[in-house]
């Protein structure tokens, strides 16, 4: 059973439909090219009736699928959360972003100058670093782990 933990490790469990966009989140990180690791993100409406655009990991759009071991880039592949971002349109109602990884500083920073009303971000996995999630957690955007 999945449940969502906030940082005061307060749990609860989730209804039918997050858990089926959690698992669809999950799923997607399977089309990703990138060699060195697999993300998805998905911006989905807080009832969860609403996907509003989805990210993974990856080359540019028509070029190398993964940039990880390319001369082209010192940073690697596009982020899940960046392509989440450039592809959703919708600006004013309120969404929850939810990834398979934390967030890195500059997707955290991204996701917090957006301005796509991104109230709740939720994750699957650890990252390395865990300042993204206090970027998040400045600009009182919530932050949960779901626990898989």
């Amino acid at each position: 059973m999945l449940t969502l933990t906030d940082k005061l490790f307060d749990a609860r469990s989730l209804t039918q439909k997050e858990e089926i966009t959690i698992k669809y989140c999950n799923n997607l990180k399977t089309l990703s090219k990138c060699k060195k690791d697999k993300v998805a993100a998905i911006l989905v409406s807080e009832d969860f009736n609403q996907i509003y655009s989805i990210g993974i990991n990856g080359g540019p759009k028509g070029q190398d699928n993964c940039l990880c071991n390319s001369e082209l880039s010192k940073f690697g592949c596009v982020h899940a959360e960046q392509n989440c971002l450039i592809k959703n349109s919708n600006t004013t109602n309120a969404k929850i972003m939810i990834c398979t990884k934390e967030p890195c500083v500059t997707c955290a920073a991204l996701i917090v100058n957006a301005n796509v009303n991104i109230k709740e971000f939720w994750y699957i996995s650890d990252y390395k670093d865990h300042r993204g999630l206090k970027i998040l957690e400045n600009a009182n955007i919530n932050v949960f782990k779901i626990n898989v």
